[in-house]
């Protein structure tokens, strides 16, 4: 048999040792739930931010209170180093919003490749955008070419690409891009309001462009571009010598 003493010591180290590790345990899993609240915190605002310049506008965002967020947001992760990457993400968002889009740019461009697919796409998505509104095309093709090749799923580098393939002529790259996003988004009226404007004004094909204007207003599009569509379509239908419907159409 031990002496008492050396069992009592054994049993106080035993404890310290147990408290130790569940101090240890619970700071851990702190910081662990804390990182994982910042970083959906971050994909939500990021999200909000590239809707904000999206080609297809969204009617439900506030940009004066999207931008103040991601303000806000993006000063908190500079103090985190696990979270730099997703830091000047954000403060390259911030600059293109503001229309700052060299300073946007050069951001993006301190940012390393990330292989977090994650994160890899939205700042694909951000710096094409920034690409797109410097004037640079091509560069911008080749970002939301790659996104869309990485995310095939998702329709935002595909709205891009028709956009891009439209000013730069390519009508029918801008076609495939645009059925793709009808593919992808069956129920959403902006590719098939696209759709009828390309056929309509760059292809002059009346009838392809009635049919694709009447499927966006069947998809109820916002108040706003509501008009456009109706105009466009009435137009297609004067084209095609129905009066009657253009008139009905305008009402």
């Amino acid at each position: 048999l031990q002496p008492e003493h050396i069992m009592r010591r054994r049993s106080r180290l035993l404890l310290i040792g147990l408290l130790s590790t569940m101090l240890f345990l619970g700071v851990w899993g702190v910081r662990s739930w804390r990182r994982a609240v910042l970083e959906r915190q971050f994909y939500v605002v990021l999200d909000n931010l590239r809707r904000l310049g999206d080609v297809r506008r969204d009617e439900d965002l506030r940009r004066d209170e999207v931008i103040p967020e991601a303000r806000k947001l993006s000063e908190v992760l500079s103090t985190i180093t696990e979270f730099s990457s997703h830091s000047k993400i954000l403060r390259g968002a911030l600059f293109l919003r503001a229309g700052n889009y060299s300073d946007a740019h050069r951001v993006f461009s301190t940012i390393n490749d990330p292989q977090d697919k994650n994160l890899r796409q939205p700042l694909l998505l951000m710096a094409g955008e920034c690409l797109y509104r410097m004037g640079d095309l091509r560069e911008a093709e080749r970002a939301f070419r790659l996104s869309a090749t990485e995310a095939p799923d998702q329709p935002v580098s595909h709205r891009w690409l028709a956009r891009i393939y439209q000013q730069l002529g390519a009508l029918k790259a801008s076609l495939r891009e645009l059925q793709k996003v009808t593919d992808l988004q069956p129920d959403d009226y902006f590719a098939f309001a696209l759709l009828g404007q390309l056929y309509g004004e760059e292809l002059h094909n009346p009838e392809r462009a009635a049919e694709c204007l009447r499927k966006a207003l069947d998809r109820h599009p916002p108040p706003d571009v509501m008009g456009d569509i109706r105009r466009q379509l009435a137009e297609a239908q004067v084209a095609l010598n129905d009066f009657q419907a253009a008139l009905a159409t305008l009402e």
